[in-house]
């Protein structure tokens, strides 16, 4: 009994206490990278989903948000510094991770407003602390204090939360304008992330979100335009847009695009279900309850017309609205321009990554934008030298295939083709994106798998052993379409050899 109650004492002495747990949490993710951050986010999204850590870790966080004070440091010593993580950057992320464990979407006013003050804080933006203010960007985004149970809150309450909500909009605008990064490719790279969030959570919070980017994107334009006039009072001939400030303009139309996109989506799912909810009680107010069979045929008609209605609506908002006939439609012309680069103009690395990452998702808005700039997405890849350029190229066609399979299966025959290409990690990305949509049934098994069989004796280990395991999974299946294919397969083989 006694040796039990030792090691009982032990035990209990051994347990951290909340602020020294919240310490060490913050110590260990900031020393880890992207992908050993994400694991940690996982295991620690689980322990307190399960109950296994003590909620009073999150008080202490929320301590270490309020009294850490961001290190002053001169802008000239940025070099490097974006890729730490402050202890207010760390702090919010872990508190993101509590939210999103308990599922819990009413954070307080008080917490909001602390993060904003905090996170997205003068000193954050002076010393242009990005991870910080993505942090807490991802924050904003478990919160929703902007209710409709506002209504019932006095006139000074609504006051103080009106100008919370217009003063995190400002902030966030400014994330987006990305001004503080100037001409400098390093700072704009680090605050690629900021942004993204920034977007996401004024996607979230704003129910005007579209009309405050629209004039977002309307400033960052007429931005090159005084810049230009400041040039050409000294030189006339030479008028120019730095790579670094044409890059975040490029990100920003992309990202934009992509969010209308989910946005539109999410407003047509709720008029939806508000349309349905009316039809019904109007069904239910004239049903004949003498004949229930008749009124539950009747029921399921009005649900698919409804459901067809607002398929269509949403399908030419998508196809023709969002990047055609409005603001975002006025500068795909550009960003194809730069894709191109036909005058070799635009080589900048930076400037070339976010054009093609913009046009991209461009491409997956519309079906229409899509099959008219495939060839020239395709030419590209073929020409490419950078390869993080080529890498996005291939994710993307991996995307489009599953949003638009109709458009993009003529150009298939070319995707196999990429899997011969001269770059490993062209012929890496291939195979990996045509093993995931052949084995998810996105794309039918045809002959062209004679490409993949060659992958088998690549010069490259990471492509071979991942051919290797395309094919065990495929010979898994139960019609086992690899003996059925022997035939084309070593016909295609045959052409190659001669």
């Amino acid at each position: 009994d006694c040796n039990e109650e030792s090691k009982n004492s032990k035990s209990s002495d051994s347990i951290l206490p909340p602020s020294e747990v919240a310490k060490s949490l913050c110590q260990l993710l900031q020393t880890f990278g992207s992908n050993e951050r994400t694991c940690v986010e996982k295991i620690l999204k689980e322990l307190f989903s399960s109950g296994d850590m003590d909620m009073n870790i999150a008080v202490e966080l929320w301590k270490i948000v309020t009294e850490c004070k961001n290190d002053s440091r001169n802008i000239d010593a940025f070099e490097g510094s974006h890729k730490k993580t402050s202890n207010i950057g760390v702090a919010l992320t872990i508190l993101t991770i509590i939210a999103r464990s308990i599922d819990d979407k009413n954070t307080s006013d008080a917490k909001f407003a602390l993060a904003v003050h905090h996170g997205l804080s003068q000193e954050i933006f002076t010393s242009l602390d990005f991870s910080s203010m993505k942090s807490c960007c991802m924050f904003l985004q478990e919160c929703q204090p902007f209710s409709i149970k506002d209504v019932n809150s006095t006139a000074e309450t609504m006051q103080e939360k009106r100008n919370l909500f217009d003063t995190v909009t400002k902030k966030l605008v400014a994330i987006i304008l990305g001004n503080m990064c100037e001409d400098n490719e390093e700072f704009t790279r680090a605050w690629f992330p900021a942004c993204e969030e920034a977007i996401h959570a004024l996607f979230h919070f704003h129910p005007s979100a579209d009309i405050v980017l629209s004039t977002v994107v309307t400033s960052m334009y007429a931005s090159f335009a005084i810049k230009n006039v400041e040039i050409s009072k000294q030189d006339t001939e030479n008028v120019m847009c730095s790579n670094a400030r044409l890059s975040r303009f490029m990100f920003v139309l992309g990202q934009v695009s992509m969010n209308s996109l989910v946005f539109a989506d999410k407003l047509s799912q709720q008029a939806k279900k508000f349309v349905l909810m009316n039809a019904k009680e109007e069904n239910a107010k004239n049903m004949d309850s003498s004949n229930e069979e008749k009124a539950n045929e009747d029921d399921a008609d009005m649900n698919a017309a409804i459901d067809a209605d607002h398929d269509n609506c949403f399908l030419y908002t998508t196809e023709k609205s969002l990047v055609l006939a409005n603001l975002l439609g006025e500068f795909h012309p550009i960003i194809a321009l730069v894709v191109a680069n036909q005058s070799n103009k635009y080589s900048n690395i930076l400037l070339r990554e976010t054009s093609i990452l913009a046009l991209c998702k461009y491409m997956c808005v519309s079906s229409i934008i899509c099959e008219k700039y495939l060839p020239l997405l395709f030419t590209a890849l073929e020409n490419e030298k950078i390869e993080s350029c080529c890498t996005t190229i291939m994710l993307a066609f991996g995307d489009l295939m599953l949003r638009f399979p109709n458009s993009m299966e003529a150009w298939t025959p070319l995707m196999y083709s990429r899997l011969s290409d001269e770059k490993v990690v062209v012929r890496y990305n291939a195979l990996m994106v045509l093993t995931h949509l052949i084995l998810n049934d996105m794309v039918k098994v045809k002959g062209q798998v004679a490409h993949v069989v060659m992958c088998l004796t690549d010069s490259d280990s990471s492509i071979a052993d991942m051919a290797h395991i395309f094919f065990i999974k495929l010979a898994e299946r139960s019609n086992n379409p690899v003996y059925n294919l022997l035939g084309d397969i070593i016909s295609v083989l045959s052409r190659e050899k001669e």
